[in-house]
């Protein structure tokens, strides 16, 4: 099968998500940021799903930490991490508990999980707080909720929790507390 696909503005893209049904090449020129000028990529991909993300903020500079936030409700989720990545932090999302492990097991320079206790698969909040302490045991972890107040033997010892609605200046104090900044 031979096409052609034409972007023009990938700035309002944050996600493309399709499946391939055949092996197939990918080219052009991508657009790296707004200072930045284009590259030739080339990508190969073979037949599956396949999920393309987009950064945010060009170019990423990280000083404050990495912060993977775990968030099923997408406009809750896109909020923190507009906040998270206008003080500084580097951030990774996932809106489920099974997308954050595979985040972990892919980037593993996060430094804190901040995650929703009320979640869809396989695990909860705080079974991915247990999950993400016996694994990772240096990450640290934030879990939040605006539904539920977590008990104190369903989260590891040191785990901090957070209620929603949130107050950012004390939240981006406690991820700055939790990371020695």
């Amino acid at each position: 099968m031979r096409g052609t696909i034409s972007l023009v503005d990938l700035s309002k893209i944050d996600v493309i998500e399709f499946t391939v049904k055949d092996i197939f090449e990918l080219s052009g020129t991508i657009p790296i940021g707004p200072t930045f000028t284009h590259v030739n990529a080339q990508l190969r991909l073979e037949a599956g799903p396949v999920v393309l993300e987009r950064a945010r903020r060009w170019p990423v500079i990280p000083h404050r930490g990495s912060v993977l936030v775990v968030e099923d409700e997408v406009l809750i989720r896109l909020t923190i991490v507009d906040e998270l990545l206008e003080q500084g932090f580097e951030v990774f999302e996932a809106g489920s508990a099974d997308e954050a492990i595979a985040k972990l097991e892919r980037y593993q320079h996060i430094q804190l999980v901040f995650t929703d206790i009320d979640m869809p698969g396989s695990m909860d909040g705080p079974k991915l707080a247990n999950f993400v302490r016996g694994r990772w045991p240096p990450i640290k972890i934030i879990v939040t909720s605006g539904r539920f107040l977590p008990s104190s033997d369903a989260l590891p010892t040191d785990v901090k929790f957070f209620a929603k609605p949130y107050d950012y200046a004390a939240l981006i104090s406690e991820f700055d507390r939790h990371l020695g900044a």
